[in-house]
């Protein structure tokens, strides 16, 4: 893994090592950009497939991977050991690396179960469903300082804002610390990211930092709690209690994902609706539609791209067996394009019978935001799109994260007629 990654940071050499291979070079720019040929050439080997030079399975179909999430024989932590144990993440400070193993996608069950369990509670839906009025409220508010026409960058003006206002607001922070915590966000997320580079030092003090700030107030909350997450995080009258490391934790691993999935969705959402005008017309037409638009949405490109398991005993997948000890990337993405599933999977249909993707996971591990991000989708979309009028976008100078686990544009230019 860490030789694939330092293959990845040269750009010339993953050209020349990848360039006859036929799934391609998985560090071209157009892997980020547009990734859906290259998967498609990867599953035309299957819908499960070994790829030698990254030592482990693959995943490409809908059904398959469902397979994978049911499994009793996979297992996360695994994965979180494998990365915890290459060079880079051995760099990282002990505390960094304490703190990362307790982050609720790398761990399993009874540890899985307890923590999921202390925060599920802030998710239910009628919790979701009182951050409803804050969301339309900050929807309102940013697009009052879009310009009246011309170039927008909409992730700075509205994609990456409206999370990380509802994120802080769900954990009960400070406006004043966003920008921060969107930094954060930002630096951690690459924790994710084996096949490229971070800087273990800048890794390791970002993790201080959080650990500093949040150790403190998790300290006044248990004194004086409130209505907030990291309240009922830290309440020690719970049957399953957390200590303080494990809430920091739990608290770096939501600044995480309630970010970016949904800059992520709301990013891909425009583009996709710029690329099929006609359905953009049509949820204008039906507003009805939304709850659908999102899950087709959702499904037609997903924020969340790859997730990974290893097998804990022989199973068999598909028509492969995949044994004991190996690894396994689920390509979520790939699988909400299976042509089995669905025939015109490439197309955009926001009327779409039963569009319901894998975009959250599955199972014990299905995405504990979900409920929160297909909110926001819903809230948030409508009223942007009739800010917005028949916008167009420059494909040509958008930035997109440079990632293989989220998928979505870091800078997008939108021009409002």
């Amino acid at each position: 893994m860490s030789t694939i990654a330092t293959i990845g940071s040269r750009p010339w050499l993953s050209n020349a090592l990848f360039r006859f291979t036929k799934w391609g070079n998985p560090f071209a720019p157009e892997r980020f950009s547009a990734p859906y040929d290259m998967y498609e050439r990867m599953r035309s080997d299957g819908p499960v497939a070994y790829g030698r030079p990254y030592r482990q399975w693959f995943v490409f179909g809908y059904d398959e991977v469902q397979a994978v999430l049911r499994s009793p024989d996979t297992a996360n932590a695994p994965v979180g050991e494998l990365l915890l144990s290459t060079r880079r993440y051995r760099q990282l400070s002990p505390s960094a690396r304490a703190s990362f193993s307790k982050w609720l996608l790398l761990v399993d069950p009874p540890d899985h179960t307890r923590l999921r369990s202390a925060v599920s509670r802030a998710f239910t839906p009628k919790q979701i469903a009182k951050y409803e009025a804050h969301v339309a409220t900050v929807v309102s508010q940013l697009l009052d300082e879009f310009p009246r026409s011309g170039d927008v960058d909409i992730v700075a003006a509205f994609t990456n804002q409206l999370p990380i206002q509802m994120i802080s607001e769900l954990l009960g922070l400070p406006a004043e610390r966003r920008s921060w915590l969107l930094t954060a966000s930002r630096e951690i997320g690459a924790m994710f990211e084996p096949l490229t580079v971070f800087d273990p030092a800048s890794m390791s003090e970002r993790f201080r930092e959080l650990d500093e700030y949040f150790s403190s107030i998790v300290d006044d909350r248990r004194r004086q709690p409130g209505d907030d997450l990291i309240s009922a995080l830290a309440a020690s009258d719970q049957g399953a209690a957390l200590d303080t490391s494990e809430v920091i934790a739990m608290i770096g691993f939501l600044l995480f994902a309630g970010h970016e999935t949904i800059t992520g969705g709301l990013g891909n959402a425009l583009i996709a609706l710029a690329a099929f005008p006609d359905q953009r017309q049509l949820l204008h037409e039906h507003p009805e539609l939304i709850d659908n638009a999102v899950e087709e949405l959702l499904r037609f490109d997903s924020p969340v791209q790859v997730s990974g398991r290893r097998a804990t005993a022989n199973i068999t997948i598909g028509d492969q067996t995949i044994h004991k000890g190996d690894n396994i990337g689920l390509m979520i993405g790939a699988a909400n394009r299976d042509k089995r599933r669905w025939p015109d999977a490439h197309e955009l249909h926001l009327d779409r019978t039963d569009p319901r993707s894998i975009s959250f996971g599955f199972g014990a591990h299905h995405c504990l935001g979900a409920a929160l991000a297909r909110m926001e989708l819903r809230l948030a979309l409508p009223p942007l799109l009739h800010r917005l009028g028949d916008y167009t976008v420059d494909l040509d100078r958008a930035v997109w994260k440079r990632s293989f686990a989220l998928r979505g544009p870091l800078k997008l230019t939108l021009t409002i007629p």
